[in-house]
């Protein structure tokens, strides 16, 4: 059975019921319906997680934990609510369940908080988004810690041989992600764990691109830090979290410090507020809380493993559509099997951002295109800007082999 036959028998999710969740899909831009094909950057909302961010500043609108009042205390059981229903989802308790802006924000609070010091060896994947490069290129700069990138392996994975004789050297701390966002290649991760807290090293996971599309228990990968980005998985941009291993969490240093992060302080000095609080500062986001609780309630809801395979089976439709396109390379493995449904790719003597820019103006089909915050890994191989589309369970076939087709037909008038 091929994945396009197999695509037809998933009949436990009815995809023309999902998609009436999601308002944006029923957008139309000059009578021809909205392709969305850029879910790696950021994927749709339903409707019961807009009206969840609504829910805040409609019911409530007031500060958690610092008011006494009834919106106070509104605000609070429900915040703090969301945060439980988010940890279980993740595998972990509620004080493991940091909220930040994004994955960016949790890494960088990992990056800050550890305290590393001159000549300690982080090591990540020589493919990796900048949001976990960059961070560990500024302590090298500023603190001198040595920075070690491990080369891609079998299937565009981390070569395993290669980080045993790193970690051999010594290491603080792994830092990779889980799923790539230009490759689709899945790490091992809880091999990559095992492997690092046998020579005594932390554990750094970037999970933007696998939460909410795989099963995710970051307690039995037994990462010491898990960071999320909502926005990625149907919730709110601007919200996202650190998850991990208590123990782990607590080492941290606050990346900011204010108001929330203490339970008392004088001109001198200053009483932290125990995990999570202590690495909150500030007013929270509230509705983003929300949001994201209602997300992870709707993936839930639908099946994860549901979710996983449905896209499984639309990332090898797209495969093996685009694989019939003369000229086309595909960036990564080109195995269906093993890759998430994210296609970056390249067509000899097309240039990326022209072909974007055609698909959206001439069908309404939205993509990527770029270095796909991937920078380094681009320029130290030599390659230009791709193209990247990438499908998500409320995706259809049809929007596949239309995407196919007119990448094909566009192509064929650069010549």
């Amino acid at each position: 059975m091929d994945c396009a036959d197999s695509i037809g028998r998933l009949a436990y999710m009815d995809i023309e019921k999902i998609r009436a969740d999601f308002p944006s899909l029923k957008k139309t831009f000059d009578g021809k319906p909205a392709i969305y094909l850029d879910n790696a950057c950021v994927s749709l909302r339903p409707r019961s997680v807009i009206e969840a961010i609504s829910s805040y500043y409609t019911d409530f609108g007031g500060c958690a934990r610092r008011a006494l009042h009834g919106f106070g205390r509104a605000t609070a059981e429900r915040h703090e609510r969301s945060r439980a229903e988010i940890a279980a989802f993740f595998g972990v308790k509620p004080e493991e369940t940091i909220f930040t802006r994004n994955a960016t924000e949790a890494i960088n609070m990992v990056a800050r908080g550890l305290g590393l010091r001159s000549g300690e060896r982080v090591i990540t994947c020589e493919l990796e988004h900048n949001s976990n490069l960059l961070p560990w290129q500024r302590l090298a700069q500023t603190e001198g810690i040595t920075h070690v990138r491990i080369p891609l392996g079998k299937n565009y994975s981390i070569d395993m041989e290669e980080l045993s004789g790193q970690l051999a050297k010594g290491a603080r701390l792994v830092s990779t992600a889980h799923i790539s966002n230009v490759t689709g290649a899945t790490q091992p991760v809880k091999e990559i764990c095992g492997a690092a807290h046998k020579a005594g090293a932390l554990v750094m996971i970037d999970g933007a691109q696998a939460a909410g599309h795989i099963p995710v228990d970051v307690r039995e990968i037994e990462a010491d830090f898990y960071a999320v980005s909502f926005h990625k998985m149907l919730g709110p941009s601007g919200m996202g979290a650190l998850l991990g291993k208590r123990e782990s969490l607590e080492t941290l240093l606050p990346l900011l410090i204010g108001g929330e992060t203490v339970t008392d302080a004088t001109y001198e000095n200053c009483s932290f507020s125990p995990l999570p609080w202590r690495l909150e500062a500030g007013l929270q986001d509230y509705a983003g809380a929300f949001g994201a609780a209602s997300a992870v309630s709707y993936i839930s809801k639908l099946g994860q493993e549901n979710i996983r395979r449905r896209e499984e089976l639309l990332g090898g439709l797209l495969m093996d559509r685009l694989s019939r396109i003369k000229g086309l390379k595909l960036i990564g493995n080109t195995d269906w099997k093993e890759r998430a449904p994210i296609a970056t790719f390249l067509i000899d003597g097309v240039p990326s951002d022209q072909l974007a820019e055609l698909l959206d103006s001439t069908e309404n089909i939205m993509v990527r295109a770029g270095k796909h915050c991937a920078h380094p890994w681009f320029n130290a191989n030599g390659l230009p800007p791709a193209l990247r589309a990438s499908a998500a369970f409320y995706n259809t076939e049809a929007e596949i082999e239309k995407f196919a087709s007119t990448v094909e037909k566009l192509s064929g008038t650069f010549f």
